[in-house]
């Protein structure tokens, strides 16, 4: 744990976090979303490369996420029917998406 501050506060919180399975309607708004997405964009970025993106998927981005899940999987019958319905237990899915960009100072691992 780290002590003292706000950022001991942060990561106490953090390393608290537990995960529950039951999710309801309920979902920030895109406006609710911004400053917490502007806060994690502030990680270490070497040579400000922006390796990452964030789309948010609500409506019937969903249905098209668990189509995509059916479809890579090959599956049919039940098991198409439950991995079509899994992005749809919540009204926002957040994709975190990094792209890499060739850099001479940056090594693609980091």
């Amino acid at each position: 744990m780290v002590d003292g501050g706000p950022a001991g506060d942060l990561v106490d919180r953090v390393a608290a976090r537990r995960s529950f399975s039951r999710v309801t309607p309920d979902a920030p708004s895109h406006e609710e979303l911004l400053p917490l997405v502007a806060a994690a964009g502030r990680v270490a970025d070497h040579s400000a490369l922006h390796p990452w993106r964030i789309i948010e998927l609500r409506g019937d981005a969903r249905m098209r996420l668990g189509q995509a899940f059916v479809t890579d999987a090959k599956a049919s019958g039940s098991d198409a029917e439950k991995l079509a319905a899994k992005p749809l237990r919540s009204s926002l899915l957040l994709a975190i998406v990094s792209v890499r960009s060739k850099s001479e100072k940056v090594p693609g691992w980091e």
